[in-house]
């Protein structure tokens, strides 16, 4: 957790390089380190919020695409009572009950930040964090995004409240169409310089 302190020197920010003149307001996270408060509000500064808007359209945009494109027919039949069920009973009818166009799941972001790998989703953290709120239970959050820390390999996983703004859509239904949001979402975040982002995924 930062905590905010007054300068007693002059410096800079350790995350766009602003200046921070003495007596000024400041985060510190420990080490040495400080990260100005404000200034990356800046036109002319790194801007994670802007990028993460444009990312969001973009993945929008791809949902979108592939809905139009892949979702014109159902890709499967949901069967009441199927003979592959294992709670299949002969004596009872099969029948066919509805469609799909795809399967359910969830779909996120995993931002890398392991040191074997040189940690690259650190830039991405940190203005995440410089311009987020911690929620006190280790996760972070910043408009329309969730950051939470996955203590089972290191890395942080990025989502979003309410329509989900990194698939532009939802796995409700739709996986695939939420996967090809998600990929488009980190192609824009890493063309905007944010590397390490990469889309991960499961079946409901």
């Amino acid at each position: 957790m930062p905590r905010i302190i007054t300068t007693k020197y002059p410096g800079n920010c350790a995350d766009c390089g602003a200046d921070i003149p003495e007596g000024a307001d400041a985060r510190y996270y420990g080490r040495g380190r400080i990260y100005g408060v404000g200034c990356h509000d800046k036109a002319d500064g790194p801007n994670v919020t802007s990028a993460l808007e444009t990312a969001a359209i973009a993945a929008s945009e791809a949902y979108g695409a592939y809905v139009a494109e892949h979702y014109t027919t159902p890709a499967y039949a949901v069967v009441e009572n199927d003979p592959g069920d294992m709670f299949h009973d002969p004596d009872k009818p099969t029948r066919v009950v509805g469609t799909m166009s795809d399967v359910c799941g969830w779909v996120w972001v995993n931002i890398d930040n392991r040191r074997n790998n040189g940690a690259p989703g650190k830039r991405f953290l940190t203005e995440f964090k410089s311009h987020g709120v911690a929620d006190g239970d280790g996760s972070w959050h910043l408009g329309a995004y969730s950051l939470n820390h996955s203590g089972y390999n290191g890395s942080w996983h990025l989502g979003g409240y309410g329509a989900d703004s990194v698939t532009g859509g939802t796995g409700n239904g739709a996986l695939s169409a939420a996967r090809a949001g998600g990929a488009a979402f980190v192609a824009s975040m890493t063309a905007a310089g944010y590397e390490g982002l990469r889309v991960e995924s499961r079946i409901d």
